[in-house]
């Protein structure tokens, strides 16, 4: 933030003083007093981007996506393990009974 301040600062140094003073009145940026009042926020939480990041990569193959794009009335049950192999390293999938993943196999469709 610092940084920022002060190439903010060197930016508006060709402006006089006044139109400085005008902008930091309009709080377009702190003022010189506030600039300590903001090394308080460092010990505030940040977002942490590695919290949301996918850890694993799922790929569907293009194959799976075809049969995913049929009709459920004319999969066949070789389409249906195929799409059930690439679903079952999922933990959500893996929940579900094997009667029930096969179900949902059959009318998964890809978009």
């Amino acid at each position: 933030i610092k940084l920022i301040l002060k190439v903010m600062r060197a930016i508006t140094i060709n402006y006089d003083e006044s139109y400085l003073q005008d902008i930091e009145e309009q709080g377009l940026i702190p003022s010189s007093d506030s600039v300590d009042q903001l090394s308080s926020f460092e010990t505030l939480p940040r977002f942490n981007i590695g919290d949301y990041k996918v850890r694993k990569i799922f790929i569907i193959p293009k194959n799976i996506t075809k049969i995913t794009r049929l009709p459920a009335e004319q999969r066949t049950s070789h389409q249906i393990s195929m799409i059930r192999a690439i679903l079952r390293p999922l933990p959500s999938f893996g929940h579900f009974t094997s009667t029930m993943q096969d179900k949902l196999c059959k009318i998964v469709r890809h978009e």
